[in-house]
């Protein structure tokens, strides 16, 4: 569905600029919900807007529904950016303009009848749960309904493509799951597909399927959340997923290892395996820290341990043999 080949973004001249997208590849299915996530200054927003070219790539192809948009000619992209529709942090609705004046809007610029539009522009008020605000003018609404307009808005031309960037940021935890749960049920609905872009862990875990995760202009590292939140290969994955690593740094002890043990399933995530290790193999360790998570309706456990550098090797071995526990050593100065 969106194939992005070797995205380059460079702000200024090629040499002395900056490289705000580097040598991104991505290929994001038909009706997937795909998050891109990192911490500021990764690259997200320039990247998301290069899909729709608001910023034209410096290099690379994009190809959205098997058209190449960075070919096109002005017109050409005006007619395929109908199918690519965008939800921002701060809304951007018309202040002056009715809530059904707003979805209407977009239905406007293309020529369609004003009682054709009105009656689709209710249709989709209907469909982000706002029928009775079609009169309200955006100052009336809270945060969350004002989102929700915009994603009717976004909704207005028929898109094959969503795109939200940082779209929940301004909101409260309880309107960002209310948001959330809207665009997973559009999603489901009218089979779109969704690309998120945010630095908020929390919101990839409630609703996408897959994320690359972006650090300096680059991807660092991508797939299903499951797979790559679970056991984060990449630096930049381990300091998004395990911000407690700086334990690490300050637990420094001469005399033990540091592991990471990530349980793969509810069932192992029950297990006790450090009550295990002790009464089985005379190993006591130190539990540095621990947590579990629900990704993708799987519960995934991580637990940072110190082992004694002298049982080290049997400890490791004693886990090894328990299924669905991954076993990974830990620098000490890992962030």
């Amino acid at each position: 569905m969106i194939r992005l080949e070797h995205i380059c973004k460079t702000f200024g001249e090629e040499n002395g600029g900056v490289h705000a997208v580097r040598d991104v590849s991505l290929h994001i299915r038909q009706g997937e919900i795909f998050g891109i996530i990192g911490f500021s200054g990764a690259g997200k927003s320039t990247l998301v807007r290069c899909i729709n070219l608001l910023e034209r790539p410096t290099k690379g192809e994009i190809i959205v529904d098997g058209q190449r948009l960075d070919t096109m000619t002005p017109a050409q992209l005006r007619a395929a950016r109908r199918n690519i529709t965008m939800i921002f942090q701060h809304f951007n609705l018309l202040m002056q303009r009715t809530c059904l004046r707003n979805v209407c809007f977009p239905m406007e610029i293309s020529g369609v009848k004003r009682a054709d539009a009105e009656k689709r522009g209710r249709e989709l008020l209907e469909l982000v749960g706002l029928p009775d605000k079609a009169d309200a003018y955006p100052a009336q609404l809270s945060g969350g309904q004002q989102q929700r307009v915009a994603i009717a808005r976004a909704l207005a031309t028929d898109p094959k493509v969503l795109l939200c960037d940082e779209a929940t940021s301004a909101l409260d935890p309880k309107t960002t799951r209310q948001i959330l749960e809207l665009i997973r049920d559009i999603n489901q609905k009218l089979n779109i597909t969704v690309v998120i872009i945010t630095h908020q862990m929390s919101v990839v875990k409630e609703v996408c399927s897959h994320v690359a995760i972006l650090d300096d202009g680059c991807v660092a590292e991508s797939g299903m959340v499951g797979t790559v939140f679970a056991a984060p290969k990449s630096e930049a994955g381990r300091r998004l997923v395990f911000p407690g690593g700086a334990d690490a740094q300050v637990y420094n002890p001469q005399d033990e290892k540091l592991v990471r043990l990530v349980f793969k399933d509810s069932k192992t995530t029950s297990i006790p395996l450090i009550a295990r290790l002790a009464a089985e193999e005379g190993v006591f360790c130190n539990v540095i820290s621990a947590s579990t998570q629900k990704l993708s309706e799987t519960v995934y456990g991580s637990m940072m341990l110190g082992i004694p550098s002298t049982q080290y090797d049997k400890a490791v071995a004693f886990i090894h043999n328990v299924a669905n526990v991954q076993v990974e050593e830990v620098d000490h100065h890992v962030q």
